[in-house]
C-alpha cells in the first residue's frame, strides 16, 4: 500500500511539472521571415529546335563524319495564372537557451506571420519578395513535441520546429 501511495504522489507531482507538454512557456523570437514564392504564370510559345552535332574522324587519308541531330519539340503558349505561396519561418530561443528554427506554410492550420506587441521596436529588411523582422521580443507559447503555438497580439500562430540555428 505504501508503494502505491508513493507512486500516486510522485505521479501527481510529475503531471504538475512545467517540463511537460501543454504548459505555457516564454520564448524569444530573434527574427521572423516571410517569403512569397511565385511559380507558373503565362509563358510564351517556343518553336521547335534542331541541333546537329558532328564528329569528324580521319583514317588512311579518308575523312568521315558522324552526325547526330537532337530535336526539341515546340512548346505552345500557356495562359496559366501564376501560383503563389507564402512561407513563414523564425529563429527562436527556448526557455532552456536552445536555439530553434520554426516554420509553417500559409495554408496550414494556424499558420501566419508573427507580429510584435511593440512594432515601434522592430526593424524590417526587404530583399526581393522576402521580409525579415527583428526585435520582436518575448512571447508566450505552448510546445507539444515538434509543434509550437505562439500567442501573438493578432492571435495564435502554429509552427513546426525544424531544427536549430
Amino acid at each position: 500500500m505504501r508503494t502505491f501511495l508513493a507512486f500516486a504522489l510522485v505521479s501527481g507531482l510529475l503531471l504538475e511539472s512545467p517540463c511537460f507538454a501543454g504548459q505555457k512557456i516564454k520564448i524569444e523570437i530573434v527574427e521572423a521571415t516571410q517569403n512569397v514564392l511565385v511559380t507558373g504564370g503565362p509563358k510564351p510559345a517556343s518553336p521547335e529546335k534542331k541541333e546537329t552535332h558532328c564528329k569528324t574522324s580521319e583514317a588512311d587519308d579518308m575523312k568521315t563524319q558522324d552526325c547526330t541531330t537532337v530535336t526539341t519539340p515546340a512548346i505552345p503558349a500557356s495562359n496559366r495564372p501564376p501560383q503563389m505561396a507564402v512561407a513563414y519561418s523564425a529563429k527562436i530561443i527556448l526557455p532552456d537557451g536552445t536555439h530553434a528554427r520554426i516554420a509553417c506554410v500559409e495554408r496550414a492550420d494556424g499558420c501566419g506571420s508573427i507580429e510584435s506587441a511593440t512594432p515601434e521596436q522592430t526593424k524590417q529588411k526587404y530583399v526581393g519578395a522576402s521580409t525579415t523582422t527583428t526585435g520582436l521580443g518575448m512571447f508566450e507559447a505552448k510546445r507539444n513535441k515538434n509543434e509550437i503555438v505562439i500567442y501573438t497580439p493578432n492571435g495564435k500562430r502554429k509552427y513546426q520546429i525544424m531544427g536549430s540555428w
